[in-house]
């Protein structure tokens, strides 16, 4: 499931409860920093204009701060105001977790067969129990 814009869910979250409290990235992602869920985003290789327009709106879907270059302390800081203004939740959001969870579910439920599949020199290197996924570094 990639949620490429926000259109199709890039930056929301997903609440079981509908208390607006507590969304799914605690379970997903546990405790991390600004730059490990995505509010400091460093290109540091040359765009176009038409990439660096579409970088720009991902980021603003994402709230997250992007820089063209190297990102200074002032980057840095802007980058962690907005990662504690949202909550400290992953910037691309876990809506996409309860999507492709429900998908997931639909096949099961029609009887697919499901297929796993790792990016090359990963394979088994994701596989933790659900309790310990906040806890690991994937």
């Amino acid at each position: 499931v990639f949620l490429c814009d926000t259109e199709h869910g890039l930056g929301q979250h997903y609440f079981p409860d509908d208390n607006l409290q507590q969304c799914l990235c605690a379970q997903i992602y546990g405790e991390r920093n600004y730059k490990d869920l995505g509010y400091l985003q460093e290109v540091k290789h040359i765009c176009t204009d038409d990439e660096k327009s579409e970088r720009r709106k991902r980021a603003e879907a994402m709230k997250s701060h992007i820089v063209f270059g190297k990102a200074t302390d002032k980057d840095r800081a802007k980058a962690q105001q907005l990662w504690e203004q949202n909550g400290k939740r992953a910037s691309w959001g876990c809506a996409w977790f309860q999507k492709w969870f429900d998908r997931v579910k639909r096949a099961v439920d029609l009887g697919q067969k499901l297929k796993v599949v790792f990016f090359p020199g990963h394979v088994g290197c994701g596989k933790v129990p659900w309790r310990m996924l906040p806890k690991v570094n994937l």
